[in-house]
């Protein structure tokens, strides 16, 4: 009696595992699954009029979770953040060329502003180079003012001296010998200034040889100044006109043999 309650035993509880093991059927895709309650599992008594213990009831297993279908105001933030990326990308397949147009166009304003900038140094350069030109023929012109100016000085004496020895040819005389005296420190204050060439050696640099006589003084020796010669500050403003000497020709022949003839 006791073999069999226990062979009965084994039965149910294997039974009630193998329920415990099969769980709720898996739901249909597209509906949304219904959990029906677990209903608590009935033990037959036992054969001895014993009531047995109860199962464990089992536990339900939840269906999966299913994601929520997206609203219609999200579905359009999606669709309009695809766009703008779809834009940004089109976007920086075009930044080469957008970068080009951009330099080119700095480019260009560079070269309209040193256009500009050239065509403006061009005019100021020319208006620079007519003033610069008339400034110098300005000088140029008048130059020799204040030259002038002390030449009337040596006018006015002039006459001067000329009513005075009108009468007098000594006072004359004085006053002209005066006058030149006044020419020379004039014409010193303005760098020329006089320079004597007699009884020196003849120097072209210096004089101009109108005649070469013979003379007792040693060959090339400035014998006479017909006109006097100026120094200008480093310059030779005019050279002196001399008479040059040739030398004793009588000497020199007496020297040649037969009696002065060349052989």
């Amino acid at each position: 009696m006791n073999e069999e309650e226990n062979s009965l035993n084994e039965l149910l509880g294997e039974a009630v595992a193998a329920v415990e093991k099969t769980g709720a059927p898996e739901p249909v895709s597209g509906t949304a699954p219904v959990v029906e309650p677990a209903r608590p599992l009935r033990v037959p008594p036992r054969i001895d009029g014993t009531e047995p213990k109860p199962l464990a009831t089992p536990v339900p297993t939840p269906p999966p979770s299913r994601a929520p279908e997206p609203e219609p105001e999200l579905q359009f933030e999606d669709s309009l953040s695809d766009a703008l990326s779809e834009e940004a990308d089109a976007a920086e397949e075009e930044s080469p060329l957008v970068a080009l147009q951009a330099e080119n166009e700095k480019l260009s304003t560079k070269n309209e502003e040193l256009s500009t900038r050239h065509l403006r140094l061009m005019a100021d350069f020319d208006n620079f180079r007519k003033r610069n030109a008339r400034e110098r023929a300005a000088e140029r012109r008048y130059a020799s003012e204040p030259v002038l100016r002390e030449l009337l000085e040596v006018v006015d004496n002039m006459d001067r001296a000329i009513s005075a020895g009108a009468d007098n040819p000594k006072l004359l005389s004085e006053g002209v010998s005066m006058i030149r005296n006044q020419l020379i420190s004039m014409l010193a204050r303005f760098g020329a200034t006089p320079f004597d060439s007699t009884g020196g050696t003849f120097d072209p640099e210096l004089q101009e040889a109108v005649a070469n006589i013979p003379d007792a003084r040693k060959e090339g020796e400035v014998i006479e100044e017909l006109q006097k010669g100026y120094h200008f500050h480093d310059r030779i403003l005019r050279p002196a006109r001399v008479v040059v000497s040739a030398g004793n020709l009588d000497n020199k022949n007496e020297r040649l043999p037969n009696g002065g003839d060349n052989p």
